[in-house]
């Protein structure tokens, strides 16, 4: 489609100046290289293009790079004080109100924690793995762990 702007044709909306503009269908002929390739593939390609969008299904498309493999669940971008604190006053203010309330599912808690009959307690194994982990002693060590520690 091309677009042609028409003579003459100025208006004024709420204070702003806008021009309009034809449409004119460009030429419907169809390159012979695609015409060759549609007669070839005629048994897989439809007769007749849909001029709108397929409706949302309920299973969309995805392509798993790495079978299984899901995202870290972190922030995808870091806030600014400002906005952290805007952000825990809205969430304060749905809490106070109904709106949400807290869940302590066991995905929610750290991994440390383990939910019982009589609460939730600490997994001594992996408390004393934490115990046990060497001290790192160069950036490199620290980046190291600091990775581990905020992709887990």
């Amino acid at each position: 489609m091309t677009v042609t702007p028409l003579n003459g044709s100025w208006g004024c909306d709420n204070g702003y100046a806008n021009t309009y503009s034809l449409l004119s269908k460009v030429d419907d002929n169809i390159p012979a290289e695609f015409t060759a390739m549609s007669e070839e593939f005629q048994d897989i390609m439809p007769g007749e293009v849909s001029k709108q969008l397929p409706p949302m299904r309920e299973v969309q498309h995805a392509i798993d790079l790495i079978p299984s493999l899901t995202l870290p669940n972190l922030p995808h971008y870091r806030m600014s004080l400002v906005e952290n604190e805007e952000l825990s006053r809205q969430i304060q203010q749905l809490l106070d109100k109904g709106f949400i309330q807290e869940s302590l599912k066991p995905c929610a808690i750290p991994v440390l924690l383990t939910p019982k009959k009589n609460g939730v307690e600490a997994d001594p194994a992996k408390v004393q793995a934490i115990q046990n982990w060497p001290t790192p002693h160069n950036f490199s060590e620290v980046r190291s762990f600091h990775g581990l520690a905020t992709f887990y």
